[in-house]
């Protein structure tokens, strides 16, 4: 075995960091071969216990009759002036504990000093068929207000007349924000994979156990949505301005299946409370702070002239 070679200037060995491609390369494989390892673990799980359709159908159809769950099972968002519906991210992760043998990875493909570029997929194990892409997320997040040595990139003017400043993201909002895109990209792959029709039968179950049946009431379920806004930081205010309406005992069904949407909606990050209630400071703002120059100007003039 050959001995270290030292450098005679330095007196470092010099030999060792040779080793350090090799090395690496032995590490790309071990771990490489540990996931090929895991998945044909799974996809032999699969084969041995295969899911029952009929019972995965019960097991969710149980699942929505559950209040808490069925109250938070669908979120919508306001986009273009409609209203936006679908499943929420918690619904999803529900429906694939309940499919069973479903393959939910997430790798990372690239990473910049701008954004990081993530690959998701969702595999059916039994089938072998699966849905997935990739996500891009900009190392940037928005914020109403700068934060002390902070710097923005660039300001824009939200919804609510007020100015919403692009500021580079801090770890913690990294963090915050890859759960997020990873939670979407799943809810869209995984869901995929469940048949349709039950999806359509947990939703009618869903509505039905979210109204209470009409037997319900709805004090009772008016009292619940207002504490889970209090929960997330949304006080009666703010409800009632989603809600549209200046009095919450006089909520409808439809209010009330409205805010549990927005709710969700709220707590799953897909929409800003400052995009559902502008504010009236913003809303009613100065019209000479909106005015241009040269309509001031000619303003002006006119009422000299008319002093005259």
């Amino acid at each position: 075995m050959s001995e270290d070679k030292v450098n005679v200037v330095t007196g470092e060995v010099v030999e060792p960091k040779a080793l350090m491609p090799m090395q690496q390369n032995i590490a790309a494989v071990a771990a490489a071969e540990q996931s090929r390892a895991l998945v044909e673990a799974r996809v032999m799980m699969a084969i041995r216990r295969p899911r029952d359709v009929d019972e995965v159908r019960r097991r969710m159809l149980n699942d929505c009759k559950r209040v808490r769950f069925a109250e938070t099972s669908r979120y919508a968002k306001p986009m273009g002036g409609k209203p936006v519906v679908g499943w929420s991210i918690r619904f999803a992760e529900a429906a694939v504990r309940t499919m069973g043998n479903i393959d939910v990875r997430t790798q990372i493909i690239s990473e910049t000093d701008d954004a990081v570029i993530l690959r998701v997929d969702a595999i059916d194990l039994e089938t072998n068929s699966g849905f997935g892409g990739e996500v891009t997320i900009r190392k940037t997040v928005e914020r109403t207000r700068l934060r002390d040595g902070e710097t923005a990139l660039s300001v824009r003017t939200n919804s609510s007349g007020r100015p919403t400043y692009l500021v580079r993201a801090n770890e913690d909002d990294m963090v915050t924000k890859l759960g997020s895109y990873i939670s979407k990209a799943i809810r869209t792959y995984a869901l995929r994979l469940v048949p349709a029709d039950i999806l359509d039968e947990c939703l009618e179950q869903v509505e039905k156990t979210a109204s209470g049946g009409g037997q319900a009431d709805p004090a009772a379920i008016r009292k619940r949505i207002v504490d889970s806004y209090a929960e997330i930081g949304v006080g009666p205010d703010d409800v009632k301005a989603i809600a549209g309406k200046t009095d919450l005992t006089l909520l409808t069904e439809a209010d009330l299946k409205k805010l549990r949407e927005t709710f969700v909606a709220l707590r799953d990050g897909e929409v800003t409370l400052d995009e559902l209630v502008p504010k009236e400071g913003a809303a009613k703002a100065d019209p000479a702070a909106t005015t241009t120059l040269a309509d001031r100007v000619k303003a002006g003039a006119a009422k000299g002239a008319s002093n005259a």
